[in-house]
């Protein structure tokens, strides 16, 4: 088996066809695809084992609700391809989408294309700067100051060496909700050698209104994603000392620390509960925080002054009121 290509579902009836279909159309047949029902609500698990029923190329897991991360982390815990790919349920690819991937395995560790945004009726190209071979081990910092993997950090549009995911036991992070994939790759990145970039744009994927993106969570959850994506990006600036995963790390950080602190005013916990907390975030992260942040309205501004001055009783009394 050379690739397996798994694709976590949750209340996914409506679409399961077509991506059953897609597969069955690839040009490259080699390959397993591997369909986690995530505890769907519908008949998401029925349609699929309708669908998939005489083809030898499909296995169907079926877990409780646990999230994409957990969905993706048996797919690859079962996975017998020498390689990996992804898909997300309510996306689109062609008959091309594994034949390109499997084109450049044996030219790198990972192979990274382009892909189509889809918004509101309308297509949008997302393709990598330059195509090429990349050699991180010669020339790190000619891979990282071309691409912002920050963009390009979702699971789809790539294709992984299962060896090297199950010789580090790289999964899916379950203490991260908003970027998991981008968490993977940074993680799986530290175990590259080569990377190729090819502008294939095969896989169209959906930007769906209110996703985990527009949403924030407790402060709890929000630090332990801050926590997570620190410790990921320390591992890949000790593995590749470039300037350009600096001005990553400092973007990344004030990102979560704006999640935290919208997370915390909007909790449950008692005044005193969110102080320490604000006063615990300022102290380790207050200086990345002012260094990099670059609020882009007065009210930011205002959070930025208040934080860095650690105005945090203030702040706290403020946004409080404000943040809903």
């Amino acid at each position: 088996m050379e690739v397996s290509i798994i694709i976590p579902i949750y209340n996914g009836a409506l679409y399961i066809q077509k991506v059953v279909e897609s597969l069955r159309n690839q040009r490259y047949n080699d390959f397993e695809a591997i369909l986690v029902d995530d505890g769907s609500k519908d008949n998401t698990l029925e349609i699929c084992q309708k669908y998939v029923a005489g083809d030898s190329r499909f296995v169907l897991l079926s877990q409780k609700n646990t999230g994409a991360s957990e969905a993706r982390n048996a797919g690859l815990r079962i996975a017998k391809g020498h390689y990996i790919c992804f898909a997300d349920i309510d996306d689109v690819f062609n008959e091309h989408y594994i034949e390109d991937l499997m084109a450049n395995a044996k030219n790198g560790d990972l192979v990274l294309q382009g892909r189509v945004r889809l918004s509101q009726n309308k297509e949008l190209l997302i393709l990598v700067p330059h195509e090429g071979r990349y050699d991180l081990r010669e020339e790190p910092e000619k891979f990282f100051s071309t691409i912002d993997i920050e963009k390009f950090g979702a699971p789809y549009c790539k294709l992984f060496s299962n060896d090297i995911i199950q010789t580090n036991g790289i999964f899916f992070s379950t203490n991260i909700l908003l970027a998991e994939d981008l968490d993977f790759l940074i993680r799986y990145l530290c175990y590259c050698g080569v990377v190729v970039l090819e502008n294939k744009t095969n896989y169209s994927y959906r930007d769906n209104e209110g996703s985990l993106s527009t949403k924030t969570y407790s402060f709890d959850i929000e630090y332990s994603g801050l926590r997570q994506i620190d410790d990921s990006l320390c591992q890949l600036m000790k593995r590749f000392n470039v300037p350009s995963l600096q001005s990553l790390y400092g973007k990344s950080i004030v990102y979560y620390v704006q999640r935290a602190i919208w997370g915390n005013c909007r909790g449950a916990e008692k005044r005193r509960v969110r102080i320490e907390n604000l006063r615990n975030l300022y102290f380790e992260y207050g200086d990345v925080y002012q260094r990099y942040s670059m609020p882009q309205t007065r009210f930011l501004q205002f959070v930025k002054f208040l934080f860095c001055r650690r105005q945090f009783f203030l702040m706290d009394f403020i946004l409080s009121r404000v943040v809903k």
